[in-house]
C-alpha cells in the first residue's frame, strides 16, 4: 500500500491504543469492574471450541492469564460504553426539533410504476446479437405506441421473471434500477413508452405506469423512530464527548 496510507493506518491504531488507555482509566476511576461470569463464559467457550486440540492443552496454561486479562479489560470497556451511552428519553419538543431539521429522513422518496419487457442478450454476445435485439426492441416499441397490449408482449418477449405478470414491475424508488434505465423513466410523463435502453442484461422496453411524488410523513407517524433517531445521535455524542475530554484533559504525545 502507498506509504501514506501505512502512516495513516498507524496513527488510527494509535489514536485507538490511546483512547483504550484513557478510557480504562475512567473507568477505574468509576469502579468499574469486569462482569466475572461474562468473562467466564468466554473462557468457557473457547474451552469447549479448542478443548480437543492438542496446542490448546498444550499453551493453555501461558495463554489463559494474558487472555483473561483482556476478556476482563474488554468487559470493562462495553460497560463503559453501555453507561456513557444511555442516554434519557427525549422530550417531546426536543423530538420535534429534530423532526424538523432532518425531514429528508421521514420523506418517503419518489416512486415510479415500471412495466418492463427485457429482451435478455448474454454480455459477452457479438455485437450483432446486440444490433438485432435493439432492432426488435424498436420494434416492440412502435407496436406499443400503436397501441399493442403491453402485457400480452411482454409475455411472448420478454425474458424477465416480471413477464408471467405482463411485466409488471411494481412500484420502485430510485437507486433500485440500472442507472440507463433509470434515466429513460425521469425523462417520461406516465404510459409513456422509453425507446429502447441497453442494459448489462440485454434491451429494455420500459413502460412508466405511474409517478408517486416525494412524501413527507408527518410526525404522528414517524414519532417512535424519530426518538429513536436523535436518542442514537445523543448516544454518540456523549461517547465521542467522554474521549474527547479525556484527550483534552490527559494530552497524549506522540512520538513520529
Amino acid at each position: 500500500p502507498p506509504e501514506a496510507e501505512v502512516a495513516k493506518l498507524q496513527r488510527e491504531v494509535g489514536d485507538g491504543l490511546v483512547n483504550d488507555m484513557l478510557l480504562l482509566r475512567e473507568a477505574k476511576r468509576r469502579k468499574i469492574q469486569p462482569d466475572s461470569a461474562a468473562v467466564q463464559k468466554q473462557i468457557d467457550a473457547y474451552e469447549a471450541r479448542y478443548g480437543k486440540s492438542e496446542m490448546w492443552q498444550k499453551n493453555k496454561a501461558t495463554m489463559l492469564p494474558p487472555l483473561k486479562k483482556k476478556l476482563e479489560r474488554d468487559s470493562v470497556l462495553d460497560q463503559l460504553n453501555v453507561a456513557v451511552r444511555k442516554v434519557p428519553e427525549p422530550s417531546a419538543a426536543a423530538v420535534q426539533a429534530y423532526y424538523e431539521r432532518h425531514k429528508d429522513k421521514f420523506t418517503e422518496p419518489e416512486q415510479v410504476r415500471v412495466s418492463l419487457i427485457l429482451l435478455k442478450v448474454d454480455p459477452s454476445s457479438p455485437q450483432a446479437k446486440w444490433n438485432a435485439a435493439t432492432e426488435e426492441g424498436a420494434a416492440i416499441v412502435r407496436r406499443l405506441r400503436s397501441g399493442a397490449d403491453f402485457a400480452e408482449l411482454a409475455t411472448l418477449h420478454s425474458g424477465d421473471a416480471s413477464a408471467a405478470k405482463g411485466g409488471d414491475l411494481g412500484y420502485l424508488h430510485r437507486g433500485m434500477l440500472p442507472d440507463p434505465a433509470q434515466a429513460a423513466l425521469d425523462k417520461l410523463q406516465p404510459v409513456a413508452i422509453a425507446d429502447p435502453v441497453l442494459l448489462l442484461e440485454g434491451v429494455a422496453v420500459l413502460r412508466l405506469d405511474a409517478r408517486k411524488s416525494p412524501k413527507l410523513n408527518p410526525l404522528s407517524a414517524v414519532h417512535e423512530r424519530a426518538q429513536g433517531l436523535l436518542m442514537r445521535d445523543q448516544s454518540e455524542q456523549a461517547w465521542s464527548g467522554l474521549i474527547a475530554r479525556l484527550r483534552k484533559d490527559t494530552p497524549a504525545k506522540v512520538d513520529e
